[in-house]
């Protein structure tokens, strides 16, 4: 049974594709069972989620290297 109070609010959009990339999206849908729509829609939230880890990836980056500088600094002194 869906819960309606968190289901998420959803948008329609239309894109362009290449001959190919419907070629291969139509394979897909066939393949699988799943909706044209529903791949493009788990393809988007893979990469939004992909982007997400790289922010985050980047300021632990940058937090590291502030930790590695203080570091050395408190061994130098």
């Amino acid at each position: 049974m869906v819960n309606t109070k968190t289901k998420a609010k959803m948008s329609r959009i239309n894109i362009r594709l290449s001959s190919l990339l419907n070629d291969w999206l139509d394979e897909q849908a066939d393949l699988t069972g799943v909706p044209k729509s529903t791949i493009c829609h788990l393809a988007i939230m893979n990469y939004f989620q992909q982007q997400q880890v790289v922010g985050v990836m980047g300021d632990l980056a940058k937090k590291m290297d502030l930790e590695k500088s203080k570091n050395i600094s408190n061994i130098e002194e």
